[in-house]
């Protein structure tokens, strides 16, 4: 439903809407990311050859059959801004179809010539990846960008938005060093008009809201909810839901950290696993994912024995205890024991 956009009037045999992730080419070290969507993080942190991109200009060109038929286009990276190929695809959505609207998500550290005239030529629509409106803390989670100069970007664009009547947006990755903050930023963005989309991090466990004690997140909750905004606009309703979204996140954080999914005091190393596997295999049983077992049980003593050889066995046990078993097993069900422990564990060497 998604992406046939409910059009029962012209049945078409086309999308209507295409997301595109094509490439991972990125000038940031954000602290919640990995090598996979910042070419940056692959080279310089995780010390790994780039992949190479798969897209080329034959692959633009099987595109102008689908280009006409589309409303919507979808762009993230990496940092789409940096990305040769969607600057090709762009340039051809514009020859054959400049109505479509063009959605890019950009971390907002480029701004240039070449983008000011895609803008003006194409019916482009930009959300921002900005996670605070306090430098310090922007600071600590992009690594290697300027919050002054993304913040200038933002206001130009901005004003553009105004000028050609375009959307624009704002993304928030919900994590422990920003969570206190949301009720500021809110307001902020509300006085500009810009629609919020949350995005809760869950891992690295080492930056989500669920490494820090119920006692934090209970006074989260509490002065999220006391300090929660007028609401009085349209938008402004829908930056409430996403507010409200996430008082109900972090409560139900607190409610399984009160139901014993998260424990500390074990006797051995082993019992920090056995009480993990007891709980996955609790949760299995209980949402009637028996077919699940073998693979869950595989992938599980993979990523153990991957614990095991490490150097940083202890950091990782200890960031494992207070994982939610609901965050988990979807890990283990639908990823490989390598990705899961590039996901949970990522970056915790570089901290």
């Amino acid at each position: 439903r998604n992406y046939d956009l409910n059009d029962v009037v012209k049945k078409s045999r086309y999308p209507q809407i295409i997301d595109f992730e094509l490439d991972n080419v990125c000038n940031l070290q954000c602290i919640m990311c990995n090598g996979e969507n910042s070419s940056t993080i692959r080279t310089k942190l995780e010390c790994e050859p780039n992949y190479q991109i798969k897209y080329d200009d034959l692959f633009v060109k099987q595109l102008e059959e689908f280009i006409p038929h589309l409303k919507v286009t979808r762009f993230s990276g990496g940092e789409p801004f940096l990305s040769e190929i969607y600057f090709d695809i762009w340039n051809k959505i514009i020859e054959l179809n400049p109505k479509c609207k063009i959605y890019i998500q950009s971390n907002g550290t480029v701004f240039n010539d070449k983008i000011m005239e895609l803008f003006t030529k194409g019916n482009v629509n930009v959300s921002f990846s900005i996670d605070s409106i306090v430098e310090s803390t922007y600071a600590s989670i992009r690594k290697g960008a300027n919050f002054k100069t993304v913040m200038r970007n933002f206001d130009l664009f901005w004003e553009l938005s105004k000028k050609f009547n375009r959307e624009i947006g704002v993304s928030f990755c919900l994590l422990k060093q920003n969570a206190t903050e949301f009720s500021d930023y809110l307001s902020f963005f509300n006085q500009k008009n810009v629609r919020i989309t949350v995005h809760k991090v869950v891992f690295p466990i080492q930056h989500s809201i669920a490494i820090l004690s119920v006692d934090q997140l209970e006074k989260i909750s509490k002065n999220l909810s006391v300090n929660k905004p007028k609401i009085q606009t349209d938008l402004e309703k829908l930056n409430d839901a996403a507010y409200n979204g996430i008082i109900a996140h972090i409560d139900s954080v607190i409610q399984q950290k009160k139901t014993n999914d998260f424990k500390k005091d074990f006797n051995s190393e082993n019992n920090i696993t056995e009480d993990i596997w007891s709980k996955i295999e609790h949760r299995l049983i209980e949402i009637n994912q028996k077919e699940q077992y073998n693979t869950v049980k595989q992938n599980f003593e993979v990523f153990v024995e991957k614990i095991n050889n490490s150097d940083q066995k202890e950091a990782y046990l200890a960031l494992l205890s207070q994982v939610p078993i609901s965050f988990l097993l979807p890990e283990f069900v639908t990823n490989s024991p390598d990705r899961i422990f590039s996901r949970i564990f990522i970056h915790e060497k570089y901290n």
